[in-house]
């Protein structure tokens, strides 16, 4: 980490002079990749001054974990609680129980900024660990930008054989000039994590006869997972024909644009995944079946994909335009100790957006045309409210239809304790839904505006992974299932009193799917300016999360795999963290006390089958960011 900082100083130094024709005063932006290619992104200002409101809205951790549960540990695997379509168009693995900790295309930043920027953070949880980010981002010319950010995340964990280190490091940097755009990015996560396979006996836990949290009793106690994800792309394009507009001053950047009808795209993305579980211990009881040996085990999953789609969109005239190419996808996949397995697929894809007075229409296509995932195909559109400074309201409404094959992990895996070899085959999913909710947040709820949606997915001969005889079976619903999902976002303010919530209700019906019918997350908490010119900006609080009971799914270690089950239910338990959040101008400070109720009613506090979740944990941070 020393090697680090400086580096981003040389940086920031060597290149400063770049920055002399960018105009003042010192401001920044960001955006990602567009999931439409006819939608052009726009530069918004963005006040360098961090809110405090970034630390709170995310939580003390960094980590909104609405819709989650974490096994133990931080870069522990998550067990969603809120219904997401788990599934892809094209070749991908499906191993996803450690999604939240890879980096997904849409989720890298671009930046623009008119003097360098740079955002540093640390926070550390009493005993147990703590974490490292670093963000640096600067403008080489007005219209070419490189940032970098490195994240860091070690902790021991409270229960024996939890030890987790989570490393990520980003690059990206594009360029926009008056013809040609481009994007390019690179990401690099790994990590470790100890598997201690839940607890051995769970009512030396429930009973609370061993208080010691270091020497419970747990199932395995020389496992580990070592994740790498590795993924570089380009986007870019150039405008033939058109006209050059020169915008109006503004915080803007660039200052200039190019207008033309027609413009050709290319997007490339390499990807590369690796899953090494470790056991030098087996435990015989915990797995019950050994199909390679019995005194250790070492599998390895492989997935890696090369992705390139080229096309064309045109502007047809004013508010209406469309575009169309092809993907061409090359992947690897070897499951373990089975054969190394190759595939190509071709698809076409197409869009449209058409303005209306009122809203903004887009429509998607996805056909296969050729390969294993030939029968890909996707169709819907979306309907989104136009907003200006003076709208009070923002609604959109969506629909689509899929027919998908499932990831290459569900077809074919041979490991030391889990063996599988399934044909299953193409599965529809139907979506609809939409939302409502003010255009902006109200004065005093900086959080989010209030907004209510309802959203419906219906599901085909799903594919899931459950539980058959102590075994991971990879099976589909054959069958047709639903869940119709209402949130409410609502927050409520009394001076300085902050009242914010967010709630949603499921109801599910369905073999492949297993969730709470509520979730709820909720603070309350004082938000003040003190002393004279109110310097310094300051929360007190407390948080709730809360799920109702249900049958959590099981976690496979050995596959990194949650499993559905109907023995085990959990939930109905509330969680409740207390935080102090201050900033002063860029330096910004956090202290938040996770499950202050640990032990108040019971110890049945599960976050999945016999993996309690932690005791009370005492987490603290600083966060600041400078720039010239």
């Amino acid at each position: 980490m020393r090697g680090i900082l400086p580096l981003f100083l040389v940086f920031s130094v060597v290149l400063a002079r770049a920055q002399d024709t960018l105009p003042l005063p010192p401001s920044h932006s960001y955006f990602t990749l567009a999931d439409n290619d006819i939608t052009e992104e726009r530069f918004t200002f963005v006040d360098t001054g961090l809110s405090v409101i970034d630390q709170y809205r995310l939580n003390p951790s960094h980590e909104s974990l609405f819709g989650y549960y974490r096994l133990t540990n931080l870069s522990q695997a998550y067990q969603e609680t809120v219904f997401r379509l788990p599934y892809e168009q094209g070749a991908y693995l499906g191993q996803g129980s450690f999604h939240p900790q890879y980096d997904a295309p849409n989720q890298v930043a671009f930046y623009n900024v008119r003097t360098p920027y740079t955002d540093l953070s640390y926070r550390s949880s009493f005993n147990i660990g703590g974490g490292t980010h670093v963000t640096h981002t600067q403008n080489i010319t007005p219209g070419w930008n490189i940032a970098l950010n490195y994240n860091r995340v070690r902790s021991l964990g409270f229960y024996p054989n939890d030890e987790t280190t989570w490393n990520q490091f980003r690059v990206s940097s594009h360029y926009f000039g008056t013809r040609y755009r481009m994007r390019t990015y690179a990401t690099l996560v790994r990590n470790t994590a100890q598997q201690h396979g839940g607890l051995a006996l769970d009512s030396v836990f429930t009973d609370n006869t061993e208080t010691d949290r270091t020497v419970m009793p747990m199932n395995l106690t020389a496992a580990e997972h070592r994740y790498r994800h590795f993924q570089a792309g380009l986007e870019h394009s150039y405008r033939i024909g058109g006209f050059q507009v020169r915008m109006p001053a503004n915080d803007t950047i660039p200052d200039t644009v190019f207008v033309s009808r027609i413009r050709v795209f290319h997007r490339a993305n390499w990807t590369r995944q690796i899953f090494v579980y470790n056991d030098t211990d087996p435990n015989q009881d915990y797995y019950h079946d050994n199909f390679l040996g019995l005194t250790e085990t070492l599998d390895s999953t492989f997935f890696a994909r090369l992705r390139n789609s080229a096309g064309l969109s045109w502007d047809i005239y004013s508010g209406l335009a469309l575009s169309a190419g092809l993907t061409h996808e090359v992947f690897q996949y070897k499951g373990a100790w089975r054969d190394q397995t190759s595939g190509t697929n071709i698809r076409f894809f197409g869009d449209l957006r058409f303005d209306l007075p009122f809203a903004v229409l887009t429509g998607k296509v996805i056909k296969g045309i050729s390969g294993p995932d030939a029968a890909n195909t996707f169709f819907g559109g979306t309907l989104r409210s136009t907003k200006d400074q003076n709208s009070k309201w923002d609604w959109d409404a969506y629909g689509d239809w899929q027919l998908l094959t499932p990831g290459k992990f569900y077809l074919d895996f041979r490991g030391n304790h889990d063996q599988w070899t399934r044909d299953l085959y193409s599965f529809n999913v139907i979506r609809m839904g939409g939302g409502i909710g003010q255009a902006f947040p109200r004065q005093g709820n900086e959080l989010t505006p209030d907004r209510l949606e309802v959203h419906y997915t219906g599901m085909q001969n799903a594919p899931f992974w459950r539980q058959v005889d102590s075994s991971t079976v990879a099976t589909s619903s054959d069958r047709f299932e639903s869940v119709l999902q209402f949130k409410l976002t609502k927050g409520f303010h009394f001076g300085i009193i902050g009242w914010d919530n967010e709630v949603m209700y499921q109801a599910i019906s369905a073999v492949s799917v297993n969730l709470p019918e509520v979730v709820l997350r909720s603070s309350i908490y004082v938000d003040a300016y003190l002393f004279e010119k109110k310097p310094l900006h300051l929360q007190i609080g407390t948080t709730v999360n809360y799920t109702s009971n249900y049958q959590g799914n099981l976690y496979r270690p050995s596959a990194g795999l949650f499993l559905r089950q109907d023995d085990f239910t959990i939930g109905n338990y509330p969680f409740l963290d207390f935080f102090v959040n201050a900033q002063v101008r860029e330096l910004s400070a956090y202290l938040t006390i996770e499950h202050v109720n640990a032990g108040w009613f019971d110890y049945r506090y599960f976050t999945a089958p016999h993996y309690p979740t932690n005791d009370l944990v005492l987490r603290f941070g600083l966060r600041w960011s400078f720039y010239n």
